[in-house]
């Protein structure tokens, strides 16, 4: 029975490294496709992208407990929805 117990612990362990991992590389993917949508000069479009990359960041740097990652991603969060903000309605 310990048997089974201690391959289903290390079953949980794969799958949060497996998600936690897809979750950094589509992260990735995102804050690159707002980078290439930016430099096209697509406005909210690119920031907006950008913003759900850093959003899934946050979750990552949760996951990881890394508060550097939180931190920095929270903060881009944050200063695009104000400049989105002040440019649309102030």
């Amino acid at each position: 029975m310990s048997k089974l117990n201690s391959m289903s612990k290390l079953e949980g362990v794969v799958y949060k490294r497996l998600l936690t991992q897809s979750l950094e590389w589509f992260a990735t993917l995102i804050v690159i496709i707002g980078v290439a949508v930016n430099a096209t000069g697509h406005h909210p479009e690119g920031p907006l992208i950008m913003t759900l990359g850093s959003l899934v960041w946050v979750i990552v740097g949760v996951r990881w407990k890394t508060a550097s990652i939180i931190i920095t991603n929270s903060v881009i969060v944050m200063v695009t929805a104000l400049g989105l903000s002040f440019y649309y309605f102030g």
